[in-house]
């Protein structure tokens, strides 16, 4: 692609795809606990953060979840029933398009750039976009921990629905 075809590209066609798509995953296979001391990868990866929000940004509707390893997910249940304040905290404090890399320079430079032209107040709306679905997914994944908590079910269905009613 030229450079203003690849543009135009990922500012209408790429969050397009994700409404066709309709699902969008986010994976963090180490997890994400009160005691996370290296950041979740995506979260610091500009192209990651691109996809996150052109899924939460998209008019018709993208669902998109975080998935986790067994045991990562045992440990985020628990600490999500123990300090959900403090989750979210380390969660969302780890959100920063300015500080966030591609492997290409190239890449990391136009998405920035691209990110600047597609929102309004640059970096820090399209930051409020993520933020505001991590603490979407973050809430409904404390409710959805609690209910189980207090039925005792071994048998669950986690899938978050962005913008749905039913959660």
């Amino acid at each position: 692609f030229p450079s203003s075809s690849r543009d135009t590209y990922l500012a209408t066609t790429y969050p397009a795809g994700f409404a066709s798509i309709k699902r969008c995953v986010l994976v963090l296979p180490d997890g994400l606990t009160t005691r996370t001391t290296i950041d979740p990868l995506p979260l610091k990866r500009t192209w990651c953060l691109w996809e996150w929000f052109s899924a939460m940004s998209s008019p018709m509707g993208c669902d998109f979840s975080i998935a986790f390893t067994p045991k990562a997910q045992r440990e985020f249940d628990a600490d999500i029933l123990r300090d959900y304040n403090k989750l979210m905290h380390v969660m969302l404090a780890h959100v920063s398009a300015s500080e966030s890399e591609a492997f290409l320079e190239s890449d990391e430079a136009r998405l920035k750039r691209l990110i600047g032209r597609c929102c309004k107040n640059g970096l820090d709306e399209f930051e409020s976009v993520i933020r505001r679905g991590l603490r979407e997914w973050l809430t409904y994944e404390a409710r959805h921990a609690l209910e189980i908590a207090m039925e005792g079910s071994v048998k669950h269905n986690r899938d978050f629905h962005h913008g749905s009613k039913n959660h």
